[in-house]
């Protein structure tokens, strides 16, 4: 990269100077040829007013050719000049006037015209009076070498700025890279495994966004990194715990301490239940987060599917001695969903509510219509969710710490699956907080243009 930004710079560089120096020997030229056109017309401007005064009186050059060139030229050209041979050249640079009368109608380019004395009449040039005798008479005079030491003063300035540049190139170059540097450098160390470097952003305030935005890519991945470690471990414990519980219920029904029976073999099922929801959990968000989750909706009458949810989940309320009320849509409402993963998200937030829903409170379901959505409400009667953790609520692994035990309850993938389930059917999911208390989910679905399911 360093070689790249010094070889950028240096053609930059040497395009500019190239071009100044272009520049600046086009001006020396222009300089040059305008005092040759001054020289000359101070040395013939009886010529100029007679050739002027012509045009004015004759509407232009006609009948030029009628005058007696040599005797114009003999009265009105100084003795020093006389030998020169002027000629007179029309605007479109045919010589019209000159003593040798073999020259006339000889057609001069744009370039000689612009070194030769310019005719005017009302500031418009109308002709040119030139010899290429004097001309180069007065070129001897410019002083040649003088001419050459300017040119080569003009390539050496040019190769100093060359050098110049290229030294401020070098150190230039150098203070642009060093914060990148340090910024690749950072970058190792945190693909290495140390979240902890930061790049430091005073000595470089240039590129502060960059250096902030690798200390922020650092933070993200050091508060990730730490998130995935506690879950790991919650995962473990998660594990363990109902697999000890099954080993030890197995145990004893070995050693004969509970009988093997029908409650036996519901408590093993439970435990069961509760790794395979836990896996299941586990599957979904990872599904979820590299998208490939496949969501295969059809209609579905959304107030039966609500209430056979609920009436699964009634013997789970029953455990604290929750009551529950479901208010229906009072029009049949078909939404297009996966009933498999919305089974998914409903059976989640009831878990939710029932997790943080006093002894003996009450949970409301409602179902209503809102303009071209279908809304599911879900209250309990808990402690509700703090303000600042209502919109974080949703993340991954993020659990509300209860505060009887000042412990976190389950891994907090819950919710995120939820989220990401809804989004998938062009809905969405919102918490809030009830007035009177309690938590509120809310989910927003679209509504089916089916009229019935198949």
């Amino acid at each position: 990269m360093r070689n790249k930004m010094l070889s950028s710079a240096f053609i930059v560089v040497l395009i500019t100077l190239i071009a100044t120096s272009l520049t600046g020997v086009w001006f020396v030229q222009l300089a040059l040829a305008d005092n040759l056109v001054n020289v000359q017309a101070e040395k013939v401007e009886p010529l100029l007013t007679y050739f002027h005064n012509y045009y004015v009186n004759n509407d232009g050059w006609n009948d030029i050719d009628k005058i007696d060139a040599n005797q114009v030229f003999a009265e009105l050209t100084p003795p020093d000049i006389d030998h020169y041979d002027l000629a007179l050249i029309d605007q479109d640079g045919t010589v019209i006037m000159v003593k040798n009368q073999a020259y006339i109608g000889t057609f001069v380019s744009r370039n000689i015209r612009g070194m030769a004395i310019p005719v005017t009449v009302d500031g418009k040039r109308v002709g040119y009076l030139f010899s290429g005798n004097f001309l180069d008479h007065l070129l001897v005079r410019q002083n040649h070498r003088l001419l050459f030491h300017i040119i080569m003063a003009i390539f050496g300035a040019m190769t100093v700025g060359l050098v110049v540049g290229y030294l401020l190139s070098v150190v230039i170059t150098g203070n642009i890279l060093k914060p990148i540097r340090t910024s690749i450098e950072a970058v190792k160390q945190i693909s290495q495994g140390d979240f902890s470097y930061r790049v430091p952003l005073e000595p470089y305030q240039d590129m502060s966004d960059l250096g902030q935005a690798v200390n922020d890519m650092a933070v993200t991945l050091e508060r990730n990194h730490e998130t995935q470690r506690v879950m790991l471990m919650d995962i473990a414990h998660d594990l363990r715990t109902p697999l000890s519980v099954q080993r030890a219920s197995i145990e004893a029904f070995e050693d004969g301490i509970y009988p093997f029976d029908q409650s036996g073999i519901t408590l093993l099922k439970e435990q069961n239940d509760q790794l395979i929801w836990l896996v299941e959990d586990l599957r979904l968000l990872a599904l979820a987060e590299t998208g490939n989750q496949e969501v295969n909706k059809e209609p579905v009458w959304l107030n039966e599917f609500v209430e056979n949810l609920l009436a699964q989940f009634s013997t789970v309320f029953a455990k604290k001695s929750i009551q529950y009320s479901f208010s229906p849509d009072e029009e049949k409402t078909i939404v297009n969903i996966d009933s498999h993963l919305m089974t998914r998200v409903i059976k989640n937030l009831f878990q939710n509510a029932y997790q943080h829903s006093p002894v003996n409170s009450m949970i409301e379901v409602q179902l209503r219509k809102k303009a071209d959505l279908v809304v599911i409400t879900i209250k309990d009667q808990g402690p509700g969710i703090p303000v600042e953790k209502l919109e974080s609520i949703f993340q991954r692994y993020y659990r509300i710490i209860q505060a009887e035990s000042g412990r976190p309850e389950s891994l907090g993938l819950g919710l995120a699956i939820s989220k990401r389930i809804v989004d998938l059917h062009g809905g969405n999911l919102i918490a809030q907080n009830s007035e009177d208390g309690g938590a509120v989910f809310v989910i927003e679905l679209p509504l089916s243009d089916t009229s019935s399911p198949d």
